[in-house]
């Protein structure tokens, strides 16, 4: 996929990552306040298996916003994880109804120069998606 995108800052493997809540551009200490009564609520949630099901984008096929692999296998429970956060999160005005769409960002195209495939996929023609496979989350 890297080969097929020009102007993508790809994300180091070492960051990666699946959001259950964006905060945004926040004071930090309204934060640090928020995340300690996460440990306590997430420390209930044992570990679960979690697998990938393909290739995904925010925004349109000539000018993504972002590129990420969907969550397939897994996606209930990290929605019971959020939902489990939602008081939380109400509680220091961060809660934003939308539709939970769990992902790992592989890549942000930049505002300028970015050119994929060109023929409305993620992939060049050929290409299939690579099967990453499953594994257990342990970490929360």
């Amino acid at each position: 996929m890297r080969d097929a995108w020009e102007g993508v800052k790809w994300v180091p493997a070492h960051q990666y990552h699946i959001t259950l809540a964006f905060l945004g551009d926040r004071e930090d200490d309204l934060i640090e306040q928020a995340s300690a009564e996460f440990g306590p609520v997430l420390k209930d949630f044992y570990s679960f298996d979690l697998a990938f099901a393909g290739e995904d984008r925010f925004g349109s096929a000539c000018s993504p916003r972002l590129l990420f692999l969907k969550v397939g296998r897994g996606k209930e429970r990290l929605q019971e994880m959020l939902e489990s956060l939602q008081p939380a999160l109400e509680k220091h005005s961060m809660w934003e109804e939308r539709t939970y769409r769990p992902h790992l960002t592989l890549g942000r195209p930049r505002r300028r120069g970015v050119r994929g495939p060109g023929n409305g996929s993620l992939l060049p023609p050929g290409m299939k998606s690579a099967t990453v496979g499953s594994f257990r989350v342990a970490d929360v």
